[in-house]
């Protein structure tokens, strides 16, 4: 285990001394993935707050270019016909990313909720089909997102991505009108799960059916974070060259430091946890895509909501090379 923690703390800071990178930002402004009103207030809190953003930008060594925020307006997220909605957002979301990765090389999704990423690893998947490269998906989160309309006890769409994402399922899921012409993105194989913890009966027949990698927080606590790490990177991407794509959830954190979100579940991951995966990721130089999801200010406190941005802010920074024993930018000199 020691062993271990050593090669990621290793790997991680020469990472953080790697050439300056452009990193994107797109702002989703989703929340009819749910039912609480919020989560599409956060990409403008988030950038109102600026920690984010700053820290992002001084782990690359230069200013993160803003696509500002899709424009759903379009697309009345009040509309009764949440199918025909859902579909429309996925496509307008897909065809963003695919032109934000073209201008460049990380993007930074700003959702929304979590039925943002029908959309982001859709067009992720079609901009590294372009390459001649393959994706690979950690989905951290709480919950497996894997319900499929039948399945689903609350009909929100927020629990239901995974299903229109991965090839497998395509066998499970309904004829829907708006989706027929909806490809799958990923396999089974090529996605892994961190931080379950509320996991529905049907959702984790499914997951076993399909033999799809996940680690609730059972597997955290029996392994530690370090094995799970290791285990996790290995099963999606052994040969390391994969274009990878973090779909992370707050949720995915303990509510005790991310309060402001609306179906937090006890026991989640600590910030030193989540650290240890994120600075392992940011190591691989693999990371394309970072969706960052389920942030809600409108829940809690004025300081519950400042409490899960800077939680919020300090994983994606995690994410992107700011490794813990500290950033050598690639604006600094090491001097022997």
């Amino acid at each position: 285990m020691i062993e271990m923690a050593s090669i990621i703390v290793r790997r991680s800071f020469y990472a953080s001394a790697s050439q300056a990178r452009s990193v994107g930002v797109l702002g989703i402004p989703m929340w009819r993935g749910q039912k609480k009103l919020g989560t599409d207030l956060a990409p403008a809190k988030i950038r109102e707050d600026g920690r984010l953003i700053s820290g992002v930008e001084t782990v690359v060594g230069k200013p993160v270019r803003d696509f500002g925020d899709l424009d759903l307006s379009s697309y009345s997220q009040c509309d009764k016909n949440v199918t025909h909605y859902m579909a429309k957002t996925a496509q307008s979301i897909r065809k963003s990313v695919i032109h934000c990765l073209r201008e460049c090389e990380q993007l930074i999704t700003l959702g929304g909720d979590h039925s943002i990423a029908i959309g982001t690893v859709t067009g992720h998947a079609d901009y590294v089909k372009e390459q001649g490269r393959d994706l690979a998906v950690i989905w951290m989160d709480a919950h497996a997102d894997i319900n499929t309309p039948m399945t689903t006890p609350s009909g929100s769409w927020h629990g239901m991505p995974v299903s229109f994402l991965m090839h497998e399922m395509m066998a499970h899921l309904p004829r829907i009108e708006d989706f027929k012409d909806w490809p799958s993105s990923i396999s089974a194989h090529a996605l892994v799960y961190v931080g379950l913890r509320d996991v529905d009966p049907q959702e984790r027949w499914f997951l076993e059916k399909l033999q799809v990698p996940n680690f609730s927080m059972r597997e955290l606590d029996a392994l530690g974070i370090h094995k799970v790490t290791e285990i996790a990177l290995d099963k999606v991407d052994p040969l390391g060259r994969k274009s990878l794509h973090v779909s992370f959830d707050i949720d995915c954190l303990d509510p005790l430091v991310a309060p402001s979100t609306g179906t937090p579940v006890p026991g989640g991951m600590s910030l030193r946890e989540v650290a240890v995966l994120a600075e392992a990721i940011a190591s691989t130089h693999s990371l394309t895509v970072f969706d960052l999801v389920e942030v809600n200010s409108l829940i809690g406190s004025y300081e519950d909501a400042s409490k899960t941005i800077q939680s919020a802010a300090l994983i994606t920074r995690w994410m992107f090379g700011d490794g813990r024993q500290g950033n050598t930018s690639s604006s600094g000199t090491l001097e022997s």
